[in-house]
C-alpha cells in the first residue's frame, strides 16, 4: 500500500468545504460573507491557488472556526535517508 502525505493546501480544502457545505452554503456565499471571490473559493477547494493567510483567516472567522498550524518531520522520500534530529555542522 502507498501512502501518501496529504498537503497542506488539501487540508485546508477539505476542512473549508465540510465546514461550508454544513452551513449548506454555496461557493458564492461563503466568498461574499469572507469578501473574497467565488472563485477563490472554488481554487481553494479545490486544493490551489496560493491564498494568503489574510484570506484564510477571513474564511475560516465567517465559518466561525480558528485554524492551528503544527511543524512536524518530514516524510523521507523514497530513496532518500531520513531526516536527522542533530543538526549539521559548520
Amino acid at each position: 500500500m502507498n501512502i501518501r502525505e496529504i498537503t497542506i493546501n488539501e487540508q485546508i480544502a477539505n476542512e473549508v468545504r465540510k465546514y461550508r457545505r454544513a452551513r449548506g452554503w454555496t461557493q458564492a456565499d461563503l466568498a461574499d460573507l469572507s469578501s473574497t471571490s467565488q472563485s477563490a473559493i472554488a481554487l481553494l477547494e479545490a486544493g490551489k491557488g496560493n491564498p494568503t493567510l489574510e484570506t484564510i483567516n477571513r474564511i475560516l472567522h465567517t465559518l466561525e472556526k480558528r485554524g492551528n498550524i503544527r511543524f512536524m518531520p518530514a516524510l523521507p522520500q523514497p530513496n532518500e535517508p531520513a531526516p536527522t534530529s542533530t543538526p549539521p555542522q559548520l
